[in-house]
Parts: C-alpha cells; sequence; structure tokens
C-alpha cells in the first residue's frame, strides 16, 4: 500500500521538497523490494529527483525501511516549520513576484476557510422557491414562477437611452467603433 502525502496543506519551500522527495523515493523502494508493482519509468525518475546514487541491490528490505523511517522524520521535522520555510523561500525572489506569491497564496487560505466553515456546496440548483407565501418544488412549477422574473430583467434596459432613438442610431445594438473613440476623445457631439 502506497501512502500518500497530503498536498496543499505543506507550503512549498525547497527546504521542504527535498526530504519529501526522498520520503516518496524510499516508499517507491520498500513498495519495489516488497514486490509490488512499481514502474521502471516511475522508479528512475523518483530515484533521479531524489539524487540517489546508492547501489540499493546490496541494501536488504530492512536497511530500505531504515533509510524510509528517517525520511519519513526528516520530513516531518521540516513540516513544522513549513509556513516560515515558504516564506523565507519568497525572499529569494523579486519583490515583484513576492507579492503576487503572498496574494496567491492569502486567497487560497480564505478560501480554505470559507469551505471549511460552509462546507462544500452540492449543488447550485435551485430547488424550492417561495413565491406569494407558497413553496414552489416542482421544476414546472418553479419555471412558471421564475420565467416572468427572468423576462423582465432580460428586457430591463430596452427603454434605456442607448437602446431608444437617437442615440442607437449613432451608436447601433452591437456598438460603433468610430462614435465610442469619439466620446473617448470629448469630439462627440450627441444629436439634440
Amino acid at each position: 500500500m502506497q501512502e500518500s502525502l497530503p498536498r496543499g496543506k505543506v507550503s512549498f519551500s525547497e527546504a521542504i521538497d527535498v526530504p519529501k522527495r526522498l520520503l516518496i523515493f524510499w516508499q517507491t523502494a520498500v513498495r519495489r523490494r516488497k514486490g509490488l508493482r512499481v514502474s521502471v519509468n516511475l522508479w528512475k525518475h523518483r530515484k533521479k529527483k531524489a539524487k540517489i546514487d546508492l547501489n540499493l541491490k546490496e541494501m536488504s528490505l530492512d536497511d530500505l525501511e531504515v533509510q524510509l523511517l528517517l525520511a519519513r522524520s526528516a520530513y516531518q521535522k521540516a513540516k513544522k516549520d513549513h509556513v516560515a520555510l515558504c516564506e523565507a523561500f519568497w525572499d529569494t525572489f523579486d519583490p515583484k513576484v513576492q507579492d503576487r506569491l503572498k496574494r496567491h497564496e492569502q486567497a487560497r487560505n480564505l478560501g480554505r476557510m470559507a469551505r471549511a466553515i460552509n462546507g462544500k456546496l452540492d449543488s447550485l440548483q435551485v430547488k424550492v422557491v417561495e413565491h406569494e407565501g407558497s413553496l414552489c418544488d416542482t421544476n414546472e412549477r418553479i419555471e412558471e414562477v421564475l420565467l416572468p422574473v427572468n423576462k423582465a430583467k432580460v428586457h430591463s434596459s430596452e427603454d434605456t437611452d442607448f437602446l431608444t432613438s437617437p442615440l442607437v442610431e449613432d451608436f447601433g445594438y452591437q456598438g460603433n467603433e468610430q462614435t465610442e473613440n469619439s466620446v473617448l476623445q470629448g469630439t462627440y457631439v450627441p444629436p439634440p
């Protein structure tokens, strides 16, 4: 059974990435030694990423498990200060990139908190609508109640200035680039 690492709960930094790669490699090595199926390409890739140049054929299963325990211990130790290590890692970038990374991380944290408070939304479907004091819970009744409201929203802009004469002739329904540019430049003369 392959152990999985908690993704997204530990902030990235090189100080955490190195022990994590070693942990993943030693997990793969133990799995392979136990005779479980491990892709050769995956094995080579993880060995290269962990920068392991030992001859593992000479190591016993017990030796591999000891290495796995040491790697797990190193990862757990590095993981304790993951926020401080991440911030130190960000300090290696120029200020513009640092600012972007910090804003992105803050948005992720706010999203996590919002999901924790609200729980995940199961569905965004409208299942029940209250109309004139009664509950409408069938699709047909909901459509019957919401159709006039939605139709009114769609048609609410039809009597605005830009969709009535004389502006509709100048600007059109799809827009008129020449007229729009003259408005932006301050040279547009509206009709009386």
